[in-house]
């Protein structure tokens, strides 16, 4: 998986890159330094492929092994977060079906869409907190509201792998 992982992200698909790499860390067999490389590179892929809120979940799991270089790296990463958290413009997150026919993201930003569809996408699913949403079709451009009473959620598409698209996260309106 770690080699995989490596090939992935020189080569291939971040989105796989980034699921190998997790997958290696749930083996549990790889020696501290390796562990230490596949953990700051989770971090670094999910701040590329704009999954904010789990790099922020990794960025507080990281472990005392992280050298100064590195860490200073990762603040500027969370503050790059902090300021797209609070500015007005909307951002784009890529998205790709993985090769196990989904795609999974956090959002940052209570309110999206999706555009440049590339391929087939199929079931999306809300996981919130409080609330299970689920709704069988996506429309272009539509924007999709997240009601605050729901808690955080997480979003779950699933489609034919190798779908590109990609989601745009807004702020509401004032």
């Amino acid at each position: 998986a770690f080699a995989e992982a490596l090939y992935q992200d020189k080569w291939g698909s971040k989105e796989q890159a980034l699921t190998e790499f997790k997958r290696t860390k749930r083996y549990k067999v790889l020696p501290d330094s390796w562990r230490r490389t596949a953990d700051l590179n989770i971090y670094r892929l999910q701040f590329e492929l704009r999954k904010f809120v789990a790099a922020r979940k990794t960025f507080l799991n990281l472990d005392e092994a992280v050298g100064a270089e590195d860490k200073e790296d990762l603040l500027r990463f969370e503050q790059e977060i902090n300021r797209l958290e609070t500015s007005g413009k909307p951002f784009r997150v890529p998205g790709e079906i993985n090769n196990y026919n989904e795609w999974w993201h956090s959002p940052l930003r209570q309110i999206f869409s999706f555009t440049n569809i590339e391929g087939r996408l199929g079931e999306v699913r809300l996981h919130c907190d409080a609330k299970y949403v689920g709704f069988g079709f996506i429309e272009p451009k539509k924007h999709y509201r997240i009601d605050h009473s729901h808690g955080s959620c997480n979003i779950t598409i699933s489609g034919t792998e190798g779908t590109t698209f990609d989601l745009i996260a807004r702020l509401p309106t004032t």
